[in-house]
């Protein structure tokens, strides 16, 4: 099976979503292309750095038009595009097979990735943390996969609301008799945790099939038991997939994120979950 990946210039987007996916669905074949590129154009600056501290294998680093693509595109089962607008050029071309774009994928625009180009370092990570994430929800969707039972997430606005949104995973937890985690990877909050009465349950997501999931109840939480400095690295990555397919084989998951921004960053990994659920609750005081 082949999958396109379109957008507008093929500099950044699209080659990023491509080396995504093909380490995410390694039996399928995935090609990437530009409405409007300069064939043969580098990656912008930023996309080579972010592949490789996130450990993505950029299979393609020049661009190419989709009319030097066009036989590649007639062969796809389906056409992923960074926006609508892009699908007459598609359909121009003759092909006839399934299109998707990010807008029928997003269920809130504030998920909608916008071209990173000209953007400062933290919401140029935002912005392609959000390509990959609708692309593999796109995919998923396309196999028919789907996860056991519901994941929700709670994702705190700040770094000052992290205590709210513990207590609101607390509760979501609690009501759907789910299984609770700290997918904080950056740094779980350990005192809160225990302020909320909360057993910590340690897991490490590279060996976590030890980790016995039948017996934790709804007085403990998983955390992780290292820090992950560049979480894209687990979140983006199949392993990650892995992990949410065991918890859900036993109960509903609620997952806890890292805050959307801190005094001195603008995080990007909260977006990436948006690929396992579209039930996201963004909590903020």
């Amino acid at each position: 099976m082949s999958i396109g990946v379109i957008c507008r210039m093929n500099q950044a987007r699209s080659i990023f979503v491509e080396g995504v996916l093909t380490k995410n669905f390694p039996e399928l074949d995935f090609f990437s292309s530009g409405v409007q590129a300069v064939s043969g154009s580098a990656a912008i600056d930023g996309v080579e750095e972010l592949a490789k501290v996130w450990e993505i294998e950029l299979t393609k680093k020049r661009s190419s038009t989709i009319q030097e693509d066009i036989s590649e595109i007639l062969e796809a089962e389906l056409i992923i595009c960074a926006e609508m607008a892009y699908e007459p050029a598609i359909r121009l071309l003759g092909y006839s097979g399934k299109v998707l774009n990010f807008e029928q994928l997003v269920n809130d625009s504030f998920f909608m990735p916008l071209d990173p180009e000209g953007l400062n370092v933290d919401k140029f990570k935002r912005e392609l943390a959000k390509a990959a994430a609708i692309s593999i929800k796109a995919v998923r969707s396309h196999l028919g996969l789907s996860f056991a039972n519901p994941i929700k997430v709670v994702t705190p606005n700040s770094a000052t609301d992290s205590n709210l949104a513990l207590a609101h995973a607390v509760m979501e937890a609690n009501i759907s008799n789910a299984i609770l985690v700290d997918a904080d990877f950056r740094a779980p909050n350990l005192s809160e945790i225990k302020e909320q009465g909360l057993e910590v349950i340690e897991f490490d997501i590279k060996n976590f099939d030890r980790l016995p999931i039948e017996s934790i109840t709804n007085q403990q939480i998983l955390t992780h038991q290292y820090q992950i400095n560049h979480p894209g690295q687990i979140l983006l990555a199949p392993i990650f997939t892995t992990f949410l397919q065991r918890l859900t084989q036993v109960r509903p998951v609620v997952l806890l994120t890292a805050p959307r921004y801190t005094n001195s960053l603008r995080l990007s990994d909260s977006y990436i979950f948006s690929a396992y659920t579209d039930m996201i609750s963004v909590i903020s005081a």
